[in-house]
């Protein structure tokens, strides 16, 4: 067993991720660059071209030691962050988008980007200082999904909305308090936005101001709400199903 040093790349372009699923889809893109994979034994899906060291578990432990009760599955890769993408340059080639204002939860946001992959929506739009798609566990609960997404990290959700709205996409804000219950909408547009709120604040005023619809889920009222993915894997999957 080859003995490898952890080292710290705080300061690098590079970053840890972790688990099967995360890293095989990582090798899967060609836009990520792979610098080198470790695992505690020989795995076939690893192409030749990229460096797998065999290393103890002990050793992955470490690198993933900041992350609480973080499952890595004894394998971890040093991956380049992907190349920035710009609205304004895919804007016409965009069909569903999911928008998040002011979700930090993690584990929220890996299940939201693998519920969009599964829908089609090929897009999320984040407030750039309320998000970090470096994060790890980010790639682990999407299961891989953040692979199959194009991600926009944007100054202003507002303007980013308004611009949306020029450009012919239909807007969608879902808050318990909306008017209309999502899952009776009989037609949506061919471009469609779904924004998303924290589930302690909501989404903000200025945005729901700017939607062009808002939009419920109807439940029981034995629960008081639903968890953000929950909530918009149902509205993801209406829409989905209504373009198919």
């Amino acid at each position: 067993m080859q003995k490898y040093k952890v080292q710290n790349y705080m300061n690098k372009k590079t970053y840890w991720i972790g688990g099967k699923h995360a890293v095989y889809e990582s090798l899967k893109n060609p836009k990520r660059k792979i610098i080198q994979v470790l695992s505690t034994n020989n795995l076939e899906k690893i192409p030749k071209k990229i460096k797998n060291i065999i290393v103890d578990e002990k050793q992955i432990n470490k690198i993933f030691s900041q992350y609480k009760n973080f499952v890595h599955q004894n394998i971890a890769a040093e991956v380049e962050s992907l190349p920035k993408v710009e609205l304004k340059n895919e804007v016409h080639h965009m069909r569903n988008i999911i928008m998040l204002d002011g979700i930090t939860d993690v584990g929220n946001i890996g299940s939201i980007l693998r519920t969009a992959v599964a829908f089609n929506f090929n897009s999320i739009i984040v407030e750039k200082k309320m998000f970090n798609q470096n994060n790890p566990v980010i790639h682990k609960n999407s299961s891989g999904a953040i692979e199959n997404l194009n991600i926009f990290e944007v100054p202003n959700l507002g303007r980013a909305l308004e611009y949306l709205k020029e450009n012919n996409f239909w807007s969608y804000a879902l808050d318990m308090n909306g008017k209309d219950c999502v899952m009776n909408c009989k037609q949506f547009s061919e471009k469609n936005i779904i924004i998303l709120g924290s589930e302690n604040n909501g989404i903000s005023k200025n945005l729901k101001k700017k939607a062009d619809y808002i939009v419920k889920i109807n439940i029981s009222n034995k629960i008081e709400s639903l968890n953000v993915s929950v909530a918009a894997a149902i509205a993801m999957a209406k829409i989905n199903s209504s373009q198919i």
